[in-house]
């Protein structure tokens, strides 16, 4: 004996055994759950006025306690992809009675599962008791309500065209608006009983307008209406639709003001200059645009311009300005260039001579001059000889060598010189 007393292992044996009597002396119903598993198996429900397992004065028995699972989720199983099931309500609540232990575990995992069992069903009205699973077998049960009245029908699926309805519109950002929505997809599915397809009227994808002074696109809840606008409980594929809405503000049109900059080169002449367009749309806040009366610049650097010309010039967005319709213009300017033309040989005639002289011309000698015309090279190209007349006027003069100058008369839009503003003539009497 003094041998066992003194052996590890056989004190370590005797110790286990008491520790067990000690806790089986404490948790009698131990004893009794060693035996049970948990209940995975359907589960009628019952239903008592009173929780099993309490007393007379409705305490729980020693070691046990009730409790309420509130907002259970009830699901209808038909077997049939092709019912639906209506009239039945959405949650229901949970009694249970039994070890506290158990009850304790049921509460937190919150895990049961209460089901109207429909297999083999017909399409119709039933009523039928619910069932649970997901509770131990030691926890005695209440669904309430116990059994529910349902319809059984047959499915059908229809495609609805889905429209745009604005919320908070009234609450959009001060002076903007909602431009046409653009939605894709364009329609859903809906499949419900028949009886509920009949009823629908419109299907709309809600979109919040609320602060919005930008351009929208939002993934859009799509809803299923009556004729009386009531939201009808079914279910749309696909349940959200992507919503895309242009947001506009407020709007003024003004004249582009171009900038012109330096002087064009020499020999350059402007003849006309145009924008297009000419006015631009300007978006923005009203106080900005009230005080707005043109778009000013772009800048036109005119020193850079030496022929027939079409630039694309960036418009500047003022200050405060969100957008512009346009953010270049296009600048067609027409130039006139000018240009020399040499006109050779026009005679130089004689006016004025008095009768019995006679007049010979020195320099030049062969009583012509070369005429060098300047001028735009529209109006050079329509000038020739016969548009100069040169005269010297010898009303008067004496006999002798004389210098005399030479008398021009030519178009007034161009201009003219002449290799020299004289001529030297010889005046003399006629012989009898």
């Amino acid at each position: 004996m003094d041998k066992l007393m003194n052996n590890t292992w056989f004190m370590r044996i005797i110790a286990l055994l008491i520790a067990l009597m000690i806790y089986l002396s404490v948790n009698p119903d131990t004893s009794r759950n060693t035996n049970r598993v948990s209940n995975d198996e359907p589960q009628s429900s019952q239903i008592f006025p009173k929780p099993p397992g309490t007393s007379n004065n409705n305490q729980p028995a020693p070691n046990e306690s009730s409790a309420t699972l509130e907002n259970v989720e009830l699901k209808a199983e038909t077997g049939n992809d092709n019912y639906v099931v209506s009239g039945l309500p959405d949650t229901v609540s949970v009694d249970i009675t039994g070890p506290t232990s158990q009850v304790t575990i049921a509460k937190q995992r919150r895990n049961v599962e209460v089901y109207a069992d429909l297999s083999g069903f017909e399409p119709g009205e039933h009523e039928v008791d619910l069932k649970y699973r997901n509770l131990d077998s030691s926890l005695k049960v209440g669904i309430n309500p116990g059994s529910v009245k349902v319809k059984i029908d047959e499915k059908t699926t229809k495609e609805f065209p889905v429209e745009a309805s604005f919320i908070n519109e009234e609450q959009i950002a001060e002076g903007y608006k909602p431009g046409e929505p653009v939605l894709n997809p364009k329609t859903v599915k809906v499949t419900a009983s028949k009886a509920v397809i009949k009823q629908i009227s419109y299907v709309r994808a809600r979109v919040n307008l609320q602060d919005a002074d930008q351009d929208l696109k939002q993934q859009a809840q799509v809803i299923v209406y009556d004729k009386a606008g009531n939201i009808l409980p079914v279910e749309a594929l696909p349940r959200t639709i992507e919503v895309s809405v242009p947001i506009q503000s407020p709007s003024k049109t003004l004249p582009v003001e171009l900038n012109q900059t330096g002087e064009p080169p020499e020999g350059v002449t402007i003849r006309s200059i145009s924008i297009s367009p000419s006015e631009v749309t300007a978006y923005g806040p009203e106080n900005i645009l009230e005080g707005l009366k043109e778009i000013k610049g772009p800048d036109l650097d005119l020193t850079k311009i030496k022929e027939d010309s079409v630039v694309e010039l960036g418009l500047p967005l003022p200050e405060g300005v969100k957008e512009l319709s346009q953010q270049k213009v296009q600048v067609k300017i027409d130039v006139d260039k000018e240009g020399e033309k040499v006109l050779k040989g026009i005679p130089i005639e004689t006016a004025g001579l008095d009768e019995g002289k006679s007049i010979e011309y020195l320099d030049p000698s062969a009583q012509a001059f070369d005429i060098t015309v300047t001028g735009l090279e529209e109006q050079l190209k329509k000038v020739s000889s016969k548009d100069f007349q040169l005269v010297v006027n010898a009303s008067g003069l004496e006999d002798g060598e004389q210098t005399i100058k030479v008398e021009v008369k030519g178009p007034n839009d161009v201009k003219w010189s002449l290799p020299q503003e004289e001529a030297t003539i010889r005046i003399s009497g006629t012989q009898s």
